[in-house]
């Protein structure tokens, strides 16, 4: 009979150690699931900010465009605005004694 309880006793122990292994077990899989949400939310937040980037750069893209062509159209611009004067000097000159 003592064997028996023994046997009871050593099941049990086994029983118990299965089970404390099996908690450190699950609990290793809820910290490593806990760090693959955090790894995804960053990852996530990280592909919003990259869009934002993507979307500054290309606004400053345009916004440089638009201030070349303006750039351009007032050398044009100054460029006739020259050739006026020019002309309107020399008119003047026909008028001097």
């Amino acid at each position: 009979m003592n064997q028996n309880q023994e046997m009871v006793e050593n099941c049990k122990q086994s029983a118990a150690d299965a089970k404390a292994k099996l908690d450190l077990a699950i609990a290793a899989a809820a910290q490593i699931s806990d760090a693959a949400t955090q790894i995804a939310s960053a990852a996530e937040e990280q592909s919003v900010v990259s869009e934002d980037i993507n979307q500054n750069v290309t606004n400053i893209s345009g916004a440089v465009h638009s201030l070349n062509q303006a750039a351009s159209d007032a050398a044009t611009q100054s460029k006739l605005i020259a050739q006026v004067a020019k002309d309107i000097n020399k008119q003047i000159g026909k008028f001097k004694y």
